[in-house]
């Protein structure tokens, strides 16, 4: 399964709020790149489904407008979560981002195409 991101990921360990036209929860963030996040939680979401974001960066909270690309159950060594795409983000919180992103070593993704097994590597 290739990595089909267009920038590259790093781990940020945050708490991120999210709410959906009736519902306000929250999760752990995973990793993030300027293109989205992906957010630790057993708060289940369709895909599709529209969320307005806050997390904090060393510099600051983000605030962005997203969009469930993708949702992953627990299995074992896997938490679950969702893979949001940032549909509407100031310029200067994206920007925040990708500085963000530089100075930090990226995430690499492995499959096992046989056992579907993720190996997590940094460049």
């Amino acid at each position: 399964m290739p990595d089909r991101r267009s920038s590259p990921r790093v781990v940020i360990e945050v708490e991120v709020s999210m709410t959906s036209e009736s519902n306000f929860f929250a999760g752990l963030s995973g990793d993030v790149s300027s293109g989205g996040i992906f957010v630790q939680t057993y708060e289940a979401r369709s895909i599709g489904t529209k969320l307005d974001l806050i997390f904090a960066l060393p510099d600051g909270p983000v605030h962005a407008r997203g969009v469930v690309r993708w949702t992953q159950e627990k299995r074992e060594g896997v938490e679950p979560g969702l893979g949001i795409a940032f549909e509407t983000i100031e310029a200067a919180d994206r920007a925040r981002i990708e500085a963000f992103c530089k100075a930090r070593p990226p995430l690499y993704y492995d499959v096992d195409e046989q056992s579907g097994e993720i190996r997590i590597s940094r460049s």
